[in-house]
């Protein structure tokens, strides 16, 4: 029904934004992961929304990327998981981290967001794992994220051969500064110097 809204962020809250569009002030709900990427209030944004309608509310959910709308509808098709659960799943793991953990069977991972267990974790790698929007990002053994090259993909692998998880590996990679440009021997010897 409405596909985004752009307008100026007037102001931000702990799990919702106020977009000024046209002459309204329009709430859209969104993930932690989203708030931290905002620009700062008074600037123009695009966010990407989903419109939900229920018998108590009618509320809008909003995400700064189409991939992430993609993931969070995928998020509340799976039984049991409504917008503020898959808000929570989202909050908890940025959404390349969300994928790599389905990918893995990383149940763990996903459990650490509010109100999530691990059987409902479980549920949603049973239910999300060959659905496209998680695949997309998988190159080789490892999901990337665009920003990412084969020298830090070929790093996460060769962490995940050690046994660590898949989410605990690329969360290494990507910490380390300047990741982008550096060998996969030396990321590999800098993430482990985090472990």
């Amino acid at each position: 029904m409405i596909s985004y809204i752009k307008g100026t962020l007037t102001a931000v809250g702990e799990s919702e934004v106020i977009v000024e569009a046209g002459s309204f002030g329009i709430e859209i709900k969104t993930s932690r992961a989203v708030i931290d990427r905002l620009p700062a209030p008074g600037k123009e944004l695009i966010l990407y929304t989903h419109f939900k309608l229920s018998e108590d509310a009618v509320a809008l959910y909003g995400f700064d990327r189409e991939a992430d709308l993609r993931l969070f509808r995928a998020l509340i098709a799976v039984s049991g998981i409504g917008p503020k659960g898959a808000l929570a799943v989202l909050s908890a793991l940025e959404p390349e981290a969300l994928k790599l953990a389905v990918l893995s069977g990383d149940a763990k991972a996903i459990a650490k967001a509010p109100g999530v267990g691990i059987r409902t974790a479980e549920r949603i790698i049973l239910e999300l794992k060959n659905k496209e929007v998680v695949q997309e990002l998988t190159t080789g053994g490892v999901a990337a994220a665009p920003s990412e090259n084969r020298a830090m993909a070929d790093a996460m692998d060769a962490l995940v051969q050690l046994g660590y998880s898949v989410s605990e590996a690329a969360r290494a990679v990507r910490a380390i500064p300047g990741a982008e440009d550096k060998d996969s021997e030396t990321l590999l010897r800098e993430a482990l110097r985090q472990f």
